[in-house]
Order: C-alpha cells, then sequence, then structure tokens
C-alpha cells in the first residue's frame, strides 16, 4: 500500500506520515523486513486509518465484479483512493446512442469497453462527458480510475435520442416567450454545466432539427454570447438554440422553442422537396412565393411531348431556378432576379421548377405558359411596325417596343421573318432599351406577311413577334410558292422562256419528266442584275446531278447540259447566287436528241491549205449554245491522224499550229466532239495541208 522508509536505523521507534487517498478501514498494519534478508519481516497488529470512506459499490475493482448502472441518468456515488478501480456495467442496444458523463471534485480516467473489454473510447479529467453508439447490442462497461488526486465524483449513463440532444441545456436566452427580429443581434445566455459540455462549445440556431446557421465553433463555455440572427430567416416559433461539446459535437442539447420574426412563408409551403412540390397551371397565371433562408420552393406540372414551355420568374432577390424531368434529372437552368426559362420536352408527363436563393431573400413570382413556336414563346409590345405598315425594300426605318426585362432580359436580338423563316438578322445582344434602326434588305418579295422577331439575349427560345406588315419590293411571279421540292412547278419542255423574278432570298422549284439518252439543255437567262445558281437533281430534290454558277452580272446565261441516264422525273432549283442579287430572269428546258445536235465546223474552208508550223483557226458554232468542254481530232482517209486538243472549252473557236513532220496531203479534215454525249460533233470541210 505505501512504503514508510528504507534502510532505516533498527533502533525500535519511526516517525512518519501516511499518503493522502487512503480508504477508511481497520485492517491497516505495519511490516517490518530486515534490511539483510527480505525473507525475515513481521506484522504489527491490525489499527486503524481514517481516510475516504469506500463507496456503497465496492468491490467493484475487476470487470467480474462491475456492478450495474442504469441507462436513464441516474447519477451514482462512487469515490476513488489510492490503487482503487471502479467499474460498471449496463445492457446497450445497438443504434441507440448513449452518454457517459463524469462530474466531480477528482480527475479521473473513464475507459468505455465492450463484453469482450475491448476499449470503445475514453475521456478523462473532473467534469467531462463522452458519447457513443454500439454497433452490437449486449453488455458494456465502464472502468474509472486515478488521474489526479482521490476523492468523491458521480457518474451516469444515458441512452439519448441523437435527434433531440445527448443532454439538457440550461439555455435562459432566448427563452419560449422570446421574438427576436431577422437581421438583429441577441445575447445568447445558458446556465454553463462543463461536465457535459466541457469548457469549450459551439452555438448554433436550428428550425426544429434543421440547422440554419453555426453561430461559434470553440467559444468558452461561460454563459454567454452575442448571436445575429440571419436576416432571410422566415418567420417561425419553431427556432431553438443549440449548445454542443466542442471536443464531441454529438454531446449537445437544444433550448427551448422561440419566435423570429422575418419573412412570413408562402401559400405553398412545405414545398421544399420534390415529394411536396405544388402544382402550378400552364395557362401563364402568376403564383407568388417567398424564398427565406435555406428555403426551397418546388412546383410540379405537366407537360405534352411536342408542345413548348415557357417559365418566368420575377423577383427583389437573385435566385436559381432548375428545370428537372420527372426522375428529377436536371434539363437547363437559369438565375438572376428576373429571367425565363423555356423547353420543348421529349416525353409527355410530369415536370418540376425548384427555386433556390443565389443572393438575398424575399418576395417572387413564378408562372408556367404553353406556347405555338409560331406565335411565340411571350408577346411583345411592338408600336412600330405595326399592322397598317408599308415599308419600301432597301429603305431604312426605326423599330419600336415596350421593354419587357422581366421575360426577355437587359439584352435582345432583333430579325425580320416571313411567316416562320428568317429574312435578314438586324442585330444581336443589343440592350433591351425598346428601339433599333432596321434596313431593310434590298431585293425582298413584296407581301403583308412579314413580321419582327424579338428574342431574349440570354435564351433565344425566349421570342415573340410583332405585328405582320407589309414590305413593296420585288412582285412574286406567276408561279409561286414554288419555294421548295415538294411545291415544285411542272415545265413544258421546248417551250418559251418563262418571265420569272427571284427576291433576294427566293427559291424557284421546277420538275420535268426526262427521258433516257436524251439531251437537256437547262438555262436561267438573267439581266444585269442578278447572279444566279441552278441545281439539277433526281427525284424529288434526292441528290443533287449537277451544278453550275453564274456569278457576275455580266453574263447572262446560266446554263446545264445533261444527258439524262433513265426514265424518270427531275427536279430543278434557281436561286440568287447570294442574297445580294434579285431581279427578273427567264426560265426553259430543251429536250434535243444529241444524234440530231450538230456543232457546225466554218473553219478551215473547202480546199483551205494549211503549212506547217503556221497557225490554222478553227471555228466552229453551237446552235443551244451547249457551252461545256469539246475535243477536236485531226482525221485523213485512214482514221484519226492525232488529238489536236483534249477538253478544250466549248468557246467555238481554237487556234491551231500545225505540227511539223505531218505529211503533205489533200484529204485532211477536222471533227469537233462534245464531251456531253459523243454524238453531239461537228466535221470541217476537206483541207490540204503543206510544207
Amino acid at each position: 500500500m505505501q512504503s514508510l522508509s528504507t534502510s532505516l536505523a533498527n533502533g525500535g521507534s519511526f516517525s512518519g506520515s501516511t499518503v493522502s487517498g487512503l480508504p477508511t478501514s481497520s485492517h491497516y498494519r505495519v511490516r517490518i523486513t530486515s534490511g539483510g534478508n527480505s525473507l525475515i519481516f513481521a506484522y504489527s497488529p491490525f489499527f486503524t486509518v481514517h481516510g475516504l470512506d469506500p463507496d456503497a459499490y465496492e468491490p467493484d475493482n475487476r470487470q467480474a465484479l462491475a456492478k450495474d448502472i442504469v441507462t436513464t441518468g441516474v447519477a451514482q456515488a462512487h469515490t476513488i483512493s489510492i490503487n482503487d478501480t471502479d467499474w460498471v456495467q449496463f445492457n446497450a442496444t445497438a443504434g441507440k446512442s448513449y452518454l457517459v458523463t463524469v462530474n466531480g471534485s477528482v480527475s479521473v480516467y473513464a475507459y468505455v469497453l465492450d463484453s469482450s473489454g475491448t476499449q470503445i473510447s475514453y475521456n478523462y479529467g473532473a467534469k467531462f462527458s463522452q458519447a457513443f453508439t454500439p454497433t452490437q447490442s449486449g453488455k458494456y462497461f465502464v472502468r474509472a480510475q486515478y488521474y489526479s488526486g482521490y476523492g468523491a465524483y458521480a457518474l451516469t449513463v444515458t441512452e439519448f435520442d441523437a435527434s433531440k440532444g445527448s443532454a439538457a441545456a440550461k439555455i435562459l436566452s432566448p427563452s419560449d416567450t422570446s421574438a427576436w427580429m431577422a437581421g438583429n443581434a441577441y445575447y445568447m445566455s445558458w446556465t454553463p454545466d462543463t461536465a457535459v459540455f466541457g469548457y469549450s462549445v459551439s452555438l448554433s440556431l436550428y428550425l426544429d432539427s434543421t440547422l440554419l446557421q453555426t453561430f461559434v465553433s470553440g467559444t468558452a463555455n461561460n454563459g454567454t454570447y452575442l448571436v445575429n440572427i440571419p436576416a432571410g430567416s422566415a418567420s417561425s416559433g419553431r427556432y431553438r438554440m443549440r449548445i454542443a461539446n466542442y471536443s464531441d459535437s454529438r454531446i449537445f442539447g437544444y433550448g427551448p422553442y422561440f419566435n423570429v420574426v422575418g419573412i412570413s412563408p408562402d401559400a405553398f409551403e412545405p414545398d421544399n422537396g420534390k415529394v411536396t412540390a405544388k402544382d402550378i397551371s400552364t395557362d401563364g397565371l402568376v403564383q407568388a412565393h417567398t424564398l427565406s433562408i435555406n428555403d426551397s420552393d418546388w412546383v410540379s406540372f405537366n407537360a405534352v411531348a411536342g408542345k413548348n414551355y415557357l417559365m418566368n420568374v420575377n423577383g427583389a432577390l437573385s435566385m436559381y431556378a432548375y428545370l428537372l424531368d420527372s426522375n428529377g434529372t436536371q434539363i437547363s437552368y437559369n438565375y438572376g432576379t428576373k429571367f425565363s426559362l423555356s423547353f420543348a420536352p421529349a416525353r409527355s408527363g410530369k415536370y418540376f421548377l425548384r427555386m433556390q436563393n443565389y443572393s438575398g431573400y424575399g418576395n417572387y413570382t413564378v408562372s408556367a405558359q404553353e406556347f405555338d413556336p409560331a406565335v411565340g414563346s411571350a408577346s411583345p409590345k411592338f408600336q412600330a411596325p405595326d399592322t397598317s405598315t408599308t415599308w419600301a425594300s432597301g429603305a431604312a426605318y426605326a423599330l419600336a417596343w415596350t421593354p419587357d426585362t422581366a421575360t426577355f432580359g437587359p439584352t435582345v436580338s432583333l430579325a425580320l421573318y416571313f411567316d416562320t423563316t428568317l429574312i435578314q438578322s438586324i442585330v444581336s445582344g443589343t440592350s433591351n432599351l425598346g428601339s433599333s434602326a432596321l434596313s431593310l434588305a434590298s431585293g425582298l418579295a413584296s407581301s403583308n406577311h412579314y413580321r419582327i422577331r424579338l428574342t431574349a439575349g440570354s435564351n433565344s427560345m425566349i421570342y415573340g413577334y410583332s405585328p405582320y406588315f407589309s414590305i413593296a419590293g420585288i412582285a412574286p411571279d406567276s408561279l409561286e410558292p414554288n419555294d421548295s421540292a415538294r411545291a415544285a412547278s411542272p415545265v413544258v419542255l421546248n417551250s418559251p422562256a418563262l418571265p420569272l423574278t427571284l427576291s433576294s432570298r427566293d427559291h424557284d422549284w421546277f420538275k420535268f419528266t426526262g427521258k433516257a439518252q436524251q439531251l437537256y439543255v437547262i438555262q436561267a437567262a438573267s439581266n444585269g442584275t442578278l447572279a444566279t445558281t441552278l441545281r439539277l437533281y433526281s427525284g424529288i430534290g434526292s441528290v443533287t446531278l449537277q451544278t453550275n454558277y453564274k456569278t457576275g452580272v455580266a453574263d447572262t446565261l446560266n446554263t446545264i447540259n445533261w444527258i439524262c441516264p433513265s426514265d424518270g422525273q427531275y427536279t430543278v432549283s434557281v436561286e440568287p447566287y447570294s442574297t445580294s442579287y434579285s431581279g427578273a430572269y427567264g426560265f426553259q428546258i430543251q429536250e434535243v436528241d444529241p444524234s440530231q445536235y450538230k456543232f457546225g465546223v466554218t473553219s478551215p474552208a473547202a480546199a483551205a491549205v494549211a503549212h506547217v508550223g503556221a497557225v490554222l483557226p478553227i471555228a466552229w458554232t453551237d446552235p443551244s449554245a451547249l457551252k461545256g468542254q469539246v475535243d477536236i481530232f485531226l482525221y485523213d482517209a485512214k482514221g484519226v491522224v492525232q488529238t489536236v486538243y483534249s477538253s478544250a472549252p466549248n468557246t467555238g473557236a481554237y487556234n491551231w499550229t500545225v505540227p511539223t513532220g505531218l505529211p503533205s496531203g489533200s484529204a485532211y479534215y477536222l471533227k469537233v466532239i462534245s464531251r456531253i454525249s459523243a454524238s453531239i460533233s461537228g466535221t470541217s470541210a476537206v483541207f490540204s495541208i503543206a510544207p
């Protein structure tokens, strides 16, 4: 128990003192041992030492002697004396939570162990707590032993609901009668309980069991702290303060419920989750909502595949809005104070819009609207043009509208449309101030089906149209509308050219029945203001067979010469070479039997003499202006002598230098053959070659 002295002279007397921490008992005695032989010893009679009275649970100095303790928080009074160890045992259930608390005037170690004696946790001091959640049900133990000093301490084990707190926090302010204003500062006060919460605590504000704000982590557990109730808090009587042990956040407790006066919840609460989303109609009816701190608002609506929908959000605060499908998968999002989202669902079903804070708190409105793409997703208010407007193609005018930044945002794009066809982009990303200049393109077709489209700068699906108005320009020709292969106009072959017009973005389509191995001369003849692109297709615009460009206004003919490979229907399109061109043109298709089509070779003349080394002019005529390319061959009575020119431009003239080495003779002639078809050719008169 205690050594009083070593190597003491055997004089028959000794003065000494007992150590502190000895338990009270009458079973003490002094042992005297020979300094020369430790086996020689003797004891004094038993005597009494008055020290620490043993607690009521002794003996409990081994796990096997552990005494039961209830888990309802009832304290057991124990003492720690010298060489003392206290064991207690209790039954714990897996998934439950337990708090072990020591409160005394001396410092002790406290170890929590499972039934096998394996240590789970420990702590030490005069006043402390530790929490644990067993993974298995069964017997558990607490072992307490000396750390510093001897004396009395109290031990409690408390089962607790982790969602409600592990200890009773004595929070004095706010009380259940308090009404604190959101955005203001107040002093929170409590009775410090260092045995449970330690010497440092964390302080937080909760709305029921939802964390709203942590005020501080690790402040002194001295009973007072200045807190700021966050701006944007919703009005409610379900707020409460939470105090937690800084060293072990599982040790915490709540104060009483109190009132916070802030933002009034809207009429659709609770709607902070997908399952609690409130319905919104798709007729544009506005719903009034509020967003407070940590708030999320959900609305749901039914959408039909192939339809188009626009969601408008308008508020004094800045927020996010997320569009999701029925599975919760995000489709798109936007943010700001006034903005819109639109989409065309691929599948019919339930869709959701989730709103949450970005910056600030307060009131806002939300609406959902189904719309027709031909009409637009929104309705801008145009003052110019209106239904009585007639503007001239190629002239400049001023556009005017009433700015609607809630729908279209701060920037917009403007374009000229013919019904739903884009004709001309006017401006992109201009400020939504309500006015813009318009310079109409020249060569526009005359019509009363023009309108201006106004589009949001941040979302191209948010748009609307002005009223229809008129433009005076190029009058449509007699075959309109023939703007697509399906609307192609039939052509009578070998008829005089049709007088037609092309506006700057016009496409004219024609169709005819072709015969195998026949030659077709397809021509668009225009004046000095129109360059054209001519295309030939198989079927109804199926496959492009040939394309020819008339890139300059000085060239009056745009021609495709083509041998038809098989009987069938074919189509032709004519359009301006670029939007800079417009005007009148004539269109015709000639069907020609290649075997009846001949070039007229006018030079060399009959009986002409060509000298070797000299230039012989070759000239021929092309009755239908086939153009394309030709091959020129030199013949004599026996056949081809040589190739004069291969793939020569079909210009009607070529200067040939007669090669030296050609034998003299009087039976030479030239043959010009079209590369379009070998059946199209022309032969010169017979001439002579001489030295």
